[in-house]
């Protein structure tokens, strides 16, 4: 059969990001994929050190470098202005909202699969659910995405016993709920036609690994561990509820010829940022890391051997970032 090439993109249909995917095929299956990205760049990591002065717009410049990752890094950048200095009870909290956007996106992700494969009672199920953690979050913070909730040594928001208990009663209901869509989604054959060795990863990269099943288990996984650990916060938080709680802090000032880095554990992998300043403790240079940046190559890698219409639910089972990738 002779080989061909289908080249997809830059554009795509819906909110997708840009990017072009080029498809060497035999037929259906597909022998390699080429990944093109670039299409987005907005120059972000210069427009942070620019803004080196206002650690205000530094906290809403890290909130825009992938929306779907705002806490996380929202929270790689607050450890770098801190330099260390952090309470016990800020750093709980945080780790609380990096928990629940870890759930929010884990169960998003879900319903896309679910969708893809006309799954239609686990697409509607987990927009429902995915919606009860977002709303969540903005009761906590004014935002779904949790925008202005990471701020440097300090909150406007705390996590009181009112709202530990609205975060714990509406989570634990969202992770029952989960459980049920979790076994009816993986005892329906018709589900697993599609999912079972299907575009299967050579060796792990991160979190994910195997066919197109084991990355769903996975995300079901995750938010139930995660639902775990904010359980376990939560309770740490009550215990602490006489304790003073900070308020944002701006003043701060970086050290002069130092090199600061930071890491927070995204829900796609280990958000990385480092930081360079002069003689006078200004940025001169700002560098991000996101964990898409490295995966690209495994979904690419996952393609091979797979047939070309497998791609939509196979880009969909990494779901990685174009914004966080261009910056």
């Amino acid at each position: 059969m002779k080989e061909h090439l289908v080249r997809v993109g830059p554009v795509h249909a819906g909110i997708i990001g840009p990017g072009v995917f080029l498809f060497t095929c035999n037929g259906e299956r597909v022998d390699k994929l080429e990944i093109e990205l670039g299409f987005q760049h907005r120059g972000i990591e210069a427009l942070i050190v620019e803004a080196s002065h206002n650690p205000i717009k530094m906290m809403c410049l890290a909130e825009q470098i992938a929306g779907d990752t705002t806490i996380a890094h929202s929270m790689a950048m607050a450890e770098i202005i801190e330099n260390g200095e952090c309470n016990r009870i800020i750093k709980a909290e945080r780790d609380v909202a990096l928990e629940m956007e870890r759930i929010a996106m884990n169960i998003a992700d879900l319903g896309a699969l679910s969708g893809d494969i006309a799954y239609q009672i686990g697409l509607v199920a987990c927009e429902a659910l995915r919606t009860m953690v977002i709303n969540t979050m903005q009761r906590l913070s004014g935002s779904r995405f949790g925008r202005t909730l990471i701020r440097p040594r300090g909150s406007y928001y705390r996590i009181d016993l009112d709202r530990k208990d609205d975060i714990l009663q509406t989570l634990g209901e969202v992770n029952s709920r989960l459980a049920t869509v979790r076994s009816a989604m993986l005892s329906s054959p018709s589900v697993l036609a599609r999912l079972d060795e299907i575009c299967v990863m050579a060796q792990p990269v991160g979190r994910y690994s195997g066919d197109l099943r084991s990355r769903v288990e996975m995300r079901f996984d995750e938010v139930a561990a995660s639902y775990k650990r904010i359980e376990m916060l939560c309770k740490r938080l009550s215990g602490w509820w006489f304790e003073d709680h900070c308020a944002p802090d701006y003043s701060l000032k970086l050290a002069p010829n130092t090199k600061y880095r930071a890491r927070a554990a995204g829900w796609r992998g280990v958000v990385k940022h480092t930081c360079l300043t002069d003689g006078e403790g200004r940025i001169v240079e700002y560098k991000i890391e996101d964990p898409s940046a490295k995966l690209w190559a495994a979904l690419s890698g996952s393609m091979k051997g797979g047939d070309i219409s497998d791609f939509p639910i196979n880009n969909k089972s990494f779901n990685l970032s174009y914004a966080a990738t261009d910056k």
